[in-house]
Formats: C-alpha cells, sequence, structure tokens
C-alpha cells in the first residue's frame, strides 16, 4: 500500500509540473494585461500541430522544435495585435470574451488547415533515460515532461530576474501608469507577454504529445485542470501557478489510484473550492483592497 502511495504521488508531482508550466503561461499574461485567456488550450494544440507539421517537412527534431518555438513566438505576438490590440482602454470584458472567441477561431482554423482527429508522432521524444527509482516506476514521457517543465521554468526565472525585457514585464504586472511613466511601452510588454505564452504553450505541447498524443477535442480537456490550478496558486501569482498545478496533479493521481479515476477528475475542483471559502485570492495571490 505505502508503494503505491509513492508511486501514485511521484506521478502526480510529474503530471502536475505539466500543469504548472501551463499555469504559468495564464498568469503570464493576466499580470501582464490582466486578461484571463481562455484560448491556451486551443494555443496548445496549434502550435503542437506547428511542432508535428515541422516533424513532418523532414526536419531533424531538435531543429523542428527550435523552429516551431520561433514560429508559436511570432503566433503569440499575432494574436496579441490582432485580437487583443484594439480592445485596450475598452472595458476588460470585451478582452475576456475575445479570448473565448479566439478559442473557437483557433479550433476552426486547426481542424480547417490540420484535423480534427487525434494524432501520436509514432515514436518517443524523450529516452527512458530513468525507468525505476527503488519501488517507483517511472514513465520516461512523464520525467521527460518534468525535466522539460522545470527547463522552462528556471529559463523563465532567470529571464524575469536580469534581462532589461524581464525587469520590464515584472514593472508593468505591478502597474501600468507606474511603467508608462518611467518610460516603459506597454504595449510592447502586452506583445513579448503573448509571445512567451506561445512559446511555453509549444513546450507543453511537446510534453503532451510525448505523452497521450494531441487532438483539438482532447488537449484543452488538460487545461481545464490548469485553470483550477491558477485560480488555486492566484491568478496574480507564478509561484502561486507552480504551486497550484503541483497540487492539482498530486490530488488528482493521489485520488484516481486509490479511490476512482472519477473521483480524481473531482478533487481539483473540490480542493479548489475548500481553498476559494478560506482564501478567496488563492494561496499566494495578492490580497486587494479598494477604498471607495
Amino acid at each position: 500500500m505505502t508503494a503505491s502511495i509513492f508511486q501514485f504521488a511521484v506521478s502526480g508531482i510529474l503530471v502536475g509540473s505539466l500543469y504548472s508550466l501551463v499555469s504559468l503561461a495564464i498568469v503570464l499574461v493576466y499580470k501582464a494585461t490582466h486578461v484571463f485567456n481562455f484560448a491556451t488550450g486551443s494555443m496548445i494544440v496549434f502550435t503542437s500541430f506547428l511542432i508535428w507539421t515541422m516533424i513532418g517537412l523532414g526536419l531533424p527534431l531538435w531543429l523542428a522544435i527550435l523552429v516551431s518555438i520561433a514560429f508559436s513566438y511570432i503566433f503569440g505576438l499575432l494574436l496579441e495585435w490582432l485580437v487583443l490590440r484594439p480592445l485596450i482602454g475598452q472595458p476588460l470584458i470585451g478582452s475576456l470574451m475575445a479570448t473565448l472567441a479566439l478559442t473557437e477561431l483557433l479550433r476552426g482554423l486547426i481542424i480547417m488547415i490540420f484535423s480534427a482527429h487525434e494524432f501520436h508522432l509514432g515514436y518517443h521524444i524523450f529516452p527512458p533515460i530513468v525507468k525505476k527509482i527503488g519501488p517507483v516506476f517511472i514513465s520516461p514521457a512523464l520525467f521527460g515532461g518534468f525535466v522539460l517543465c522545470t527547463i522552462c521554468l528556471i529559463a523563465l526565472i532567470l529571464f524575469f530576474r536580469y534581462s532589461p525585457k524581464g525587469l520590464s514585464m515584472r514593472a508593468t504586472a505591478d502597474g501600468h501608469y507606474i511603467a508608462q511613466s518611467v518610460g516603459i511601452r506597454v504595449s510592447t510588454v502586452f506583445s513579448v507577454t503573448w509571445g512567451i505564452a506561445g512559446v511555453i504553450c509549444a513546450m507543453a505541447g511537446l510534453a503532451l504529445m510525448d505523452r497521450i498524443g494531441f487532438s483539438i477535442v482532447q488537449t484543452p480537456s488538460v487545461v481545464i485542470f490548469c485553470f483550477a490550478a491558477v485560480l488555486m496558486g492566484g491568478l496574480d501569482s507564478v509561484p502561486g501557478a507552480i504551486l497550484g498545478g503541483i497540487i492539482v496533479g498530486l490530488v488528482s493521481d493521489l485520488a484516481s489510484g486509490l479511490i476512482s479515476s472519477q473521483v480524481g477528475m473531482l478533487m481539483p475542483y473540490i480542493v479548489l473550492m475548500v481553498v476559494i471559502l478560506v482564501r478567496p485570492e488563492g494561496i499566494w495571490g495578492l490580497k486587494r483592497i479598494e477604498r471607495i
């Protein structure tokens, strides 16, 4: 029994790292623009098809990934410029509805350009470097996804701490008017944020592609767990996104393995309800007090 608990806990943490990565894309966009991006799932599918297309053209895997990352960054820039940029200064509900419309638009484009079927590469991207640690078996796809997510998280931390553009994004997240007062172009920060979100979606798509494949039907349903992770950790908290993703993965896998898969699907939302009742702003979210 103890070995089973360890097995489910390790698998939950590995899966939770993927949720953390996707949650980070949602939080970054929200912190910079105050817009909750409901189109994240469709962006993951679109960038996954970009990687699949590059591999289909005969490019080596590493080159296909690099080219897809570049295209994913440009893809994020275009989404911000075409869909969100015209809504700057408008009520936030307009931007929120725009991301919902963007979800359906991308869904239609994916079906029209690619397909609505589920796709698998036919081989594993991540080699089976680690198969077993003590009594715990490690899935190569899960471990490879965990390593990929960890690298992305470390790269983002270094980017926000040391690069001028990262510091500008942090200043913009603290306040748009404050950032403008010191000469930061907020519109440029918005574009870069969406570009980075596109790259993160590509990396998440790569990890999902190796583990379960990808499709316009299945992949966005995975992102629903990430919405729970974001709300649990706090909409404006990067550490909260990471912690929330790990908690969701851990709770879900433990409940699925020890009770049933149906309970595992519900557990993240049960934990989320408890967190919202006790701490509505999330575990690490900021409590905002406004005077009227």
